[in-house]
């Protein structure tokens, strides 16, 4: 079995003489059924025996099942490709969708009034080999519908206008055709909503990049070179401080150590000597005194000038 539906049943089948065959088996409603077996199934057989071309893949034999009394047709099993799996993979070309309306148009003329029953699905189509192996496009009756049309007492067909169903099967295969890409082509106008940007240039990138905002107003003007920078106040009430001379040292030599001393924070300071290499090393230890601890940063201050010690600091 090949396929199921529920109308319809489809087997593969090889005869003693080695041929194979697909054998086809109907389902109808107990009234068409009686109305076959009564009236016309011998005569739909005969005619549907008689419609034979190269593009169409005739039914050879028929009857009516022993068991169940449902039809069923035998035809000649053709190896090819379905139409609908050539439209699905997109290997169509212009030559084959050309050869498809063709051979269709061949088997229309042949047929006649009977071409409305043919079957224009493209599940229905298959692509073989005929003399020579020549590529032939076979079509096939729709048998169930012409069973089912006989037993109505319609022309087989229902009237379909079967050069209408060539062309919409013809556009259908169009439709499905992909257009080949060629060395020259450029995929940007068919694909460009799959493609992203290539990533900008690194001078590109670096030009991106904001400058920085400029300053629109200098702290601090500059008058003079020589003068310093003097600084905007910061309240409205608060008066401009002076800056200093450039010529005012910021310490004052004391005479004793030629050293520098500190100028007083206040005018009410006096100034304050600074020590001595010696006195910050050794001072005169009292001989009958033990030196005291003083808290300013670990230093010992001895007050009897007989002992001298180190000082350490830490």
């Amino acid at each position: 079995m090949i396929l199921q539906s529920p109308n319809q049943v489809v087997y593969k089948a090889r005869g003693r003489s080695g041929f194979r065959y697909a054998i086809s088996r109907f389902i109808f409603t107990k009234s068409i059924l009686a109305n076959l077996k009564n009236t016309c199934f011998d005569v739909a057989l005969k005619e549907l025996k008689r419609l034979n071309h190269g593009c169409l893949r005739p039914v050879i034999d028929g009857g009516l099942d022993e068991i169940d009394g449902m039809p069923w047709v035998a035809r000649v099993w053709w190896d090819g490709e379905y139409l609908d799996d050539r439209m699905n993979s997109g290997v169509l070309t212009p030559p084959d969708i050309q050869r498809l309306a063709d051979h269709g148009q061949a088997l229309i003329d042949a047929l006649g009034d009977r071409a409305s029953a043919i079957s224009f699905r493209a599940r229905d189509v298959i692509l073989t080999s005929g003399r020579g192996g020549h590529p032939v496009e076979t079509f096939n009756i729709d048998v169930q519908n012409w069973f089912l049309d006989w037993a109505m007492g319609v022309p087989p067909g229902g009237g379909k206008d079967a050069r209408t169903e060539l062309s919409n099967l013809v556009t259908q295969a169009e439709n499905s055709e992909i257009i080949p890409m060629t060395a020259e082509a450029d995929p940007a106008s068919n694909y460009g909503q799959l493609m992203t940007p290539p990533p900008p240039e690194p001078t590109q990138a670096l030009m991106m990049v904001a400058p920085p905002p400029e300053p629109t107003q200098p702290l601090a003007p500059n008058s003079a070179p020589n003068q310093p920078l003097i600084p905007t106040p910061a309240f409205s009430n608060q008066g401009a401080v002076p800056a200093p001379s450039s010529t005012q040292p910021l310490m004052q030599a004391s005479p004793q150590s030629n050293s520098l001393a500190p100028t007083p924070a206040f005018s009410n300071q006096a100034s304050i000597p600074a020590p001595t290499p010696s006195q910050l090393l050794v001072q005169a230890v009292p001989p009958n005194q033990v030196p005291t601890e003083s808290s300013v940063a670990g230093r010992l201050i001895f007050e009897n000038p007989g002992q001298a010690r180190k000082l350490h600091f830490r």
